[in-house]
């Protein structure tokens, strides 16, 4: 003989889902305890780097031009279709660069990851920009590669 299970829903009390949570919310911290408390956690090598990496990302490697979307639009003439294409086609990069990282790049250190990643888009970024702003090449083709090679070092960064 089975017994069937009930169907019937028995909430259960605040006090048996969590049997401590009045003396947790009912304990007072004063700011000099908390204050305390974030500079051990800040003085943990882990959080330290943590910090730094939030802290110092957008200043290395997160530097552009104002000027980027008026070179894109006045000197190498790129349209709006074109410009959506290309970044459907950067997501897709992106994408495989995700299963990269995921299949090949897990073992690899993030430190090196993010040096290597931060150094090659600036070198991606480079030639594509020269060569517009300097009027060597001012195809929208040209100018809008850059978007689609930067996929997988941009996955890189993403996952670190």
């Amino acid at each position: 003989f089975v017994k069937e299970p009930s169907l019937s829903v028995q909430p259960l009390s605040i006090t048996e889902a969590t049997p401590n949570l009045r003396a947790r919310i009912s304990r007072r911290v004063t700011c000099e305890q908390y204050r305390k408390s974030v500079w051990q956690l800040l003085r943990s090598k882990a959080m330290f780097y943590c910090v730094c990496y939030q802290f110092l990302t957008p200043v290395i490697g997160a530097v552009y031009t104002t000027a980027s979307p008026e070179v894109k639009q006045h000197w190498a003439h790129v349209r709006s279709l074109q410009n959506s294409l290309f970044s459907l086609v950067g997501l897709v990069v992106f994408s495989c660069g995700l299963w990269l990282v995921k299949k090949r790049l897990l073992h690899r250190s993030w430190r090196e990851l993010t040096l290597v990643t931060t150094i090659f888009l600036n070198v991606i970024d480079m030639p594509f920009s020269f060569c517009t702003i300097y009027d060597i090449v001012r195809d929208p083709y040209f100018y809008l590669g850059e978007t689609v090679l930067q996929g997988i070092p941009d996955a890189v960064n993403f996952v670190v």
